[in-house]
């Protein structure tokens, strides 16, 4: 059963979560994200959303150190507000080092690849308890040592789900975490949503493994031409 706190109006939440909450850490489309005095993090949603409290998968229901599922959550007349989870600091995935300082350096190729099939393993227990991962895109952190899903709260029960679904969400997830950094960077690239500019092209096509060397080399070590991806199909 869900570790969940009523309140009865915004008001008594607000008063309660500024007595919680320190720095931000982040913020994305469904809210911001700050770390909690006491070592938690705390996810503050900025408007209602459709999430039902007592069908979030959360640290109860499973225990895994790759996802930032939800710890306790927060509601307001059972709407939920907020959540907390584990705090996940430094994030070198962050616009602080990809976008404001523009610079790929700080980010160790050879660990973030082990992290990576690391990473791969999780997937693979979650996937074998059922659980559909949703929303990656965006919402993958990285400390230097260890890859988290994070914002999992759109994350569910599937029966049918497969290992090859949850793995090309990560394999997703992994690109587009240098997407604003290689947008920056003028690469080639067509995106569903935010359109097409001169970023990869065919990137669903392109090797994880592959797509992390090349980055490395061109940007790290400003050496890699264009041609050193190699993309899934010519594999096959």
């Amino acid at each position: 059963m869900n570790k969940i706190v009523n309140f009865d109006t915004t008001e008594q939440f607000n008063s309660f979560i500024q007595q919680k909450i320190g720095k931000e850490l982040g913020f994305g489309s469904e809210g911001s994200c700050y770390s909690g005095k006491d070592g938690k993090a705390y996810k503050v949603l900025s408007f209602e959303t459709d999430y039902v409290p007592e069908e979030i998968i959360t640290t109860t229901d499973i225990d895994t150190e790759a996802f930032a599922f939800p710890d306790t959550l927060f509601t307001v007349d059972g709407n939920l507000v907020a959540y907390t989870s584990k705090e996940v600091s430094p994030n070198l995935f962050s616009k602080d080092f990809l976008i404001e300082q523009n610079t790929v350096e700080h980010i160790d190729f050879d660990q973030l690849i082990h992290a990576y099939h690391n990473m791969k393993e999780h997937v693979a227990f979650i996937t074998s308890k059922k659980i559909k991962i949703d929303d990656l895109s965006f919402n993958l952190l990285y400390d230097g040592k260890s890859l988290i899903g994070c914002d999992t709260c759109s994350y569910y029960w599937d029966e049918s789900v497969t290992l090859e679904e949850n793995i090309e969400l990560l394999d997703d997830a992994m690109k587009k975490s240098f997407f604003l950094f290689l947008l920056n960077n003028d690469e080639k690239y067509s995106h569903p949503t935010l359109g097409t500019s001169r970023l990869l092209d065919d990137m669903e096509k392109v090797d994880v493994e592959d797509f992390l060397r090349y980055v490395e080399g061109k940007y790290k070590y400003k050496d890699t031409p264009k041609t050193y991806i190699n993309k899934k199909s010519s594999n096959n």
